[in-house]
């Protein structure tokens, strides 16, 4: 009966073990708070498709700076407010600024306090932000770089926080590791 339960046992952590790959966390290119582009519409009201990219390192890495948050939000900048998400958002070509943009942006709700900022070529700009159940909308002149900068973590999730997809390989590795440890073990009491 023990060699049962250790047989099944080890069955668990060597499975557990070989699903660690597919439980891999997201690429850190972005929180994976902004989910999706909802609506886009031009300056005549015309419906739109937008692409969402992965932006440069750069950027990521000076839009979750508060000094940078605090620059461009001016006397709009309130203690608490952090970047979400950064994503470079693009538009066909030959579209007719400025457009509107509905995000799908996953726990944010009519009550969340933020703004987007968006990338100049040269500094961050402002841009207003109008929150719904999930959504986040803004109307931009142009289009590059936006970061999506709320008060608090109200996603429950920040820049940087998500699990590096090495460090849920490891725990993979290990788990194997003594699976195969205790696998060698019960050969040599059976014998």
């Amino acid at each position: 009966m023990k060699r049962r339960s250790l047989v099944i046992i080890m069955a668990i952590l060597l499975l557990f073990g070989l699903s660690s790959g597919i439980m891999a966390a997201p690429s850190p290119e972005t929180t994976g708070v902004v989910v999706q582009i909802q609506s886009i519409t031009d300056r005549n009201g015309n419906p739109l498709y937008g692409e969402l990219l992965a932006a440069g390192d750069a950027i990521k890495a000076d839009a979750v700076k508060t000094e940078t948050i605090k620059a461009a939000l001016g006397k709009d900048y309130m203690e608490g407010m952090i970047t979400v998400d950064i994503l470079d958002v693009r538009m066909p070509e030959g579209t007719a600024f400025p457009v509107t943009i509905t995000f799908t942006v996953k726990g944010v709700t009519p009550d969340t306090v933020g703004y987007f900022m968006h990338w100049t070529g040269d500094k961050w700009e402002k841009v207003d932000a109008i929150f719904g159940i999930d959504t986040m909308t803004g109307t931009f002149d142009s289009l590059s770089p936006v970061a999506f900068v709320v008060m608090g973590d109200v996603t429950q999730v920040a820049i940087g926080t998500s699990p590096q997809t090495s460090d849920i390989f490891s725990a993979g590795v290990v788990i194997l590791a003594l699976s195969a440890a205790a696998f060698a073990l019960s050969k040599r009491r059976v014998r």
